[in-house]
């Protein structure tokens, strides 16, 4: 057999890769047949010393529902094979059962996800993310770059770049001040572009709420630092005599003066035209002009 060097379904280990193709040969029957363009071929046949392109094992999905053909026969001779020259059959194992785990896993097309530590942070907390990417077989990878763009109420945008964590991504940002955030993480695997996207909110803390007794020493030292006295409350009988006694308080006296036109005060002008109205009737009436 000749393994597809772009076969991705599933990871092959360097000891599968150069140990298989010398395993047992598989018996094939002789014609010409290509496999289905959606299906991917994990190795030919070789017939001789000739490497053709003839599929001998191809998995695929169709429907929702995985397949795996071998195109032949014989592959029990496998693990004789493996025993006599490696010592076990671990490679024969491990091969069926990646052929194995890929078709008898549902198919989730939610091969990338991203979550966040929490969905409701303070404003002293540091926000995280952890990010896992599947392979087709459902197993970890993250060898491709993870990015993710957080935007605020007010349409700023802030770019961060996933760091891997084992098998896995993981991202630390910090602190964000107050308000609510919605985020978009993106990643391509195979020339497929997939995203996941979510939303967290910042609220601010009160930091009275996390100190209810009173802290005497920080009294003390603010009242010594603006020329003050701390007084308890067994000592408020005293707080009248530490006024008084204080030359530094003093009481201030303010004073203003505010002028406004006489025509601005209708009511007087009314008062005034009435009384000389009412003294020239009079004058009139009596004979004064």
């Amino acid at each position: 057999m000749v393994l597809n060097p772009s076969f991705n379904l599933f990871n092959l280990t360097d000891d599968i890769k150069t140990k298989l193709p010398a395993f047992s040969p598989l018996i094939s029957p002789y014609g010409e047949y290509t496999a289905s363009p959606s299906a991917q071929v994990m190795s030919y046949q070789k017939i001789g010393s000739v490497d053709t392109q003839y599929p001998l094992i191809v998995m695929g999905e169709a429907n929702d529902k995985r397949t795996c053909v071998i195109a032949g026969e014989g592959i029990w001779k496998w693990q004789l094979f493996d025993q006599l020259q490696n010592g076990s059959r671990d490679i024969t194992y491990e091969v069926l059962n990646q052929i194995c785990q890929y078709t008898s896993t549902k198919s989730d097309k939610r091969k990338f996800k991203v979550t966040s530590s929490k969905r409701l942070y303070t404003e002293l907390e540091d926000i995280s993310f952890q990010g896992e990417l599947y392979n087709d077989s459902y197993e970890l990878i993250n060898t491709p770059e993870v990015s993710i763009r957080i935007k605020n109420k007010q349409g700023e945008e802030f770019d961060y770049t996933f760091n891997t964590s084992g098998q896995s991504y993981a991202l630390e940002i910090g602190r964000f001040p107050e308000g609510s955030y919605s985020w978009t993480a993106t990643t391509e695997v195979n020339g497929v572009k997939l995203t996941h996207d979510g939303k967290f909110v910042v609220q601010p803390i009160q930091l009275e709420t996390l100190e209810t007794t009173a802290d005497h020493g920080l009294l003390r030292q603010l009242a010594t630092m603006y020329g003050g006295s701390l007084v308890y409350a067994d000592q408020i009988s005293q707080l009248g005599d530490l006024i008084l006694g204080d030359e530094h308080i003093k009481p201030i006296l303010y004073s203003s003066t505010q002028t406004r036109p006489l025509i601005h005060l209708k009511w007087l002008c009314i008062i005034l035209l009435a009384a000389l109205s009412l003294e020239w009737f009079l004058r009139r009436y009596y004979g004064g002009y």
